[in-house]
């Protein structure tokens, strides 16, 4: 039987699997199905040359159509912006050395966020709403 640590590390990779399968690549999971389907029927029209595909049922075709197209976003890396990097890294290194408390540490990422916003021209998040935000996503 496991126990919840190892529940813990399950869930968590087959939650990591199914944002990246769904989420993150949802355009090379589509094209992963199609592809399997593809595979599979033409498998079953030319099955004198493809004798031991004839023999693999649906789930393995399309299993394997969904890695072959996204095997190429597994090895690219999303580029971060250098000064959102630094700020992290500094950030991280700051907090592992100095006695912050939660307030201070949350307004120091709070700062990271509205730098990731500014960068990216997402909306910031309004004075009047930080702390009722922030306190809903530390309840989750």
């Amino acid at each position: 039987m496991l126990n919840n640590d190892q529940k813990d590390v399950i869930s968590k990779f087959i939650s990591r699997t199914l944002d990246f399968l769904f989420v993150n690549n949802s355009k090379g999971t589509s094209f992963g199905v199609l592809f399997g389907i593809i595979l599979k029927q033409i498998s079953d029209l030319a099955f004198f040359v493809l004798s031991i595909l004839v023999r693999l049922p649906y789930i393995l075709c399309i299993t394997f159509g969904i890695f072959i197209f996204n095997i190429p976003s597994l090895f690219r890396k999303h580029k971060v912006d250098d000064e959102i990097e630094k700020a992290m890294y500094y950030l991280k290194k700051a907090q592992s050395k100095g006695n912050f408390s939660e307030e201070e540490k949350r307004s120091q990422w709070r700062d990271i966020i509205e730098l990731i916003n500014k960068k990216t021209q997402a909306e910031p998040i309004e004075e009047n709403n930080k702390k009722e935000y922030f306190a809903q996503k530390q309840n989750v």
